[in-house]
């Protein structure tokens, strides 16, 4: 969960931070874990991070993915416009902030592969962003990294959608990791 990396910023650009009834969602407003999130449609955050990114992998180059991954239990977004227009309510549960989060995974990994073409982004598949989302065609750099637990693959049923799940996510991705 490498949202909390953007956390050097938060004095200057408290605007990066979700809205949440009004102010900023630095704490458990939108995440269990108390670590905030964040307002992913904002550009100056895309061009920050994408900057602190590309320092990240100049100073280490032997790593090729940095991890774009929100805060632990993500239970809502943004309540900014941009960020709401991104919400999929017809979804199941377990991809209703999926176009949200990987469409901002998306946008970090075009920019930073302009300038380092074969490191990669990664982001979790986890908990409301686990299912893959339809509309959108992912960065060649874009790496996933599925998260599921391995006692619920003893029911049947759960293990068969696991793997729906997985094919889904190789159609959009080369290269997929398991969590």
């Amino acid at each position: 969960h490498s949202f909390n990396f953007v956390n050097q910023h938060q004095k200057e650009h408290p605007e990066f931070w979700a809205l949440a009834d009004g102010k900023r969602a630095f704490t458990n407003e939108c995440v269990a874990d108390g670590h905030g999130h964040l307002c992913l449609n904002n550009p100056d955050l895309l061009k920050t991070w994408c900057d602190d990114i590309r320092k990240y992998f100049d100073a280490n180059p032997e790593i090729e993915v940095y991890p774009i991954v929100p805060n632990d239990g993500l239970t809502r977004i943004c309540e900014c416009p941009q960020c709401q227009a991104d919400l999929r309510p017809q979804a199941a549960s377990n991809g209703v902030f999926s176009y949200h989060i990987w469409n901002f995974v998306n946008k970090v990994a075009r920019e930073i592969r302009k300038t380092h073409p074969n490191r990669y982004i990664g982001c979790l598949a986890y908990e409301k962003y686990w299912q893959p989302p339809e509309e959108l065609e992912f960065e060649p750099n874009v790496a996933v990294m599925i998260c599921h637990s391995r006692s619920s693959m003893t029911d049947e049923k759960a293990s068969e959608n696991f793997w729906k799940g997985v094919d889904a996510w190789s159609k959009k991705s080369g290269r997929l990791y398991f969590w």
